[in-house]
């Protein structure tokens, strides 16, 4: 009786996890089928990167945060961009909406900007003004760090790019783990709520209020399911310790860089990032918005824009 006991007891375990991966991974298609790639497909070296671009005018590239994808951009930025007279190509990261991983483990910001860079050159970007938002800010910052012809300038949107104090959020580092990080993502994708997601999202405008229309846009459940939140989880876990080797280069920038910062953004805290980053700087400036969270480009859209607008200004791209 103890080992039918036994036997029952693992037979209910296998089927809640079988269960489980099923749900998950129909949630996933689900998702795909209400939110499919809006724009095109470069392939670099066999890898496939996903790409929306729009407009005439000086090249401009966005480059979307964690748990982000070209949706992400599409909502306001890109189109404000597009109409102040910009020719503008938003990339989903590796991992991330529609771009594939690049490996199961270890991708770098500089992996990352490899990647984009070659992208970017194969569709004929010129010179382009680079804009990265929040984790996207560290790959912007790397890419100006690279040949200053493979940009001409940069701009930096509540961006990431220096380390900082505190503890990494243990889920995180849980769903980067193998073996653990497969089932935990499947078993969250599986359970999590549209209430409790729709939530979440929210609390990262705070404390600014999520536009109208934000969520029916973006699909947040498209990045929830298990490959992309364990290629999340994994950038995020190493992105600071990527960071350190990285922030003590950024005096040699020398193509121009604005950085945008909210005052009350308590995810990526201006005097971390921000301050810092001009300071090493040759040619910076900071916009500092009182009284504004972390997402920018959905909330002070229009500063933005004006960012952007200074950098051609300055690298010559556009008349005053």
């Amino acid at each position: 009786m103890a080992d039918m006991g036994l036997y029952g007891t693992l037979f209910s375990a296998l089927a809640l996890v079988i269960v489980t991966f099923l749900a998950a991974n129909m949630r996933t298609i689900w998702a795909e089928k209400d939110y499919p790639p809006e724009g095109e497909f470069v392939v670099v070296d066999g890898h496939q990167v996903h790409y929306v671009q729009e407009g005439q005018g000086p090249d401009v590239v966005l480059i979307h945060g964690s748990m982000g994808s070209t949706r992400d951009a599409t909502f306001r930025l890109l189109p404000a961009l597009v109409e102040a007279g910009y020719r503008v190509t938003a990339f989903d990261r590796p991992g991330l909406g529609y771009t594939p991983r690049l490996d199961d483990s270890g991708v770098t910001v500089s992996d990352q900007v490899d990647l984009l860079t070659s992208a970017a050159a194969q569709i004929n970007l010129q010179n382009p003004i680079v804009a990265g938002q929040s984790y996207g800010g560290a790959l912007a910052a790397n890419w100006a760090l690279r040949d200053a012809d493979q940009i001409g300038g940069l701009v930096s949107i509540a961006g990431a790019t220096h380390t900082w104090e505190g503890p990494l959020d243990l889920s995180y580092r849980v769903l980067s783990w193998p073996v653990v990080g497969p089932i935990l993502s499947h078993a969250v994708a599986a359970i999590m709520s549209d209430n409790r997601l729709n939530s979440m999202v929210e609390a990262v405008f705070r404390p600014d209020d999520m536009p109208e229309g934000y969520i029916d846009h973006f699909g947040p459940r498209l990045n929830l399911s298990p490959r992309r939140l364990r290629a999340n989880a994994q950038q995020r876990t190493d992105l600071r310790e990527q960071l350190r080797g990285q922030e003590t280069r950024y005096g040699e920038i020398t193509v121009p860089v604005e950085v945008v910062h909210g005052e009350a953004d308590d995810i990526v805290g201006v005097e971390v990032h921000a301050e810092k980053l001009v300071a090493q700087v040759e040619d910076g400036n900071l916009t500092r918005i009182p009284g504004a969270g972390h997402m920018l480009h959905h909330t002070h859209t229009s500063e933005i824009v004006a960012a952007v607008d200074r950098v051609a200004l300055r690298m010559g791209a556009k008349s005053p």
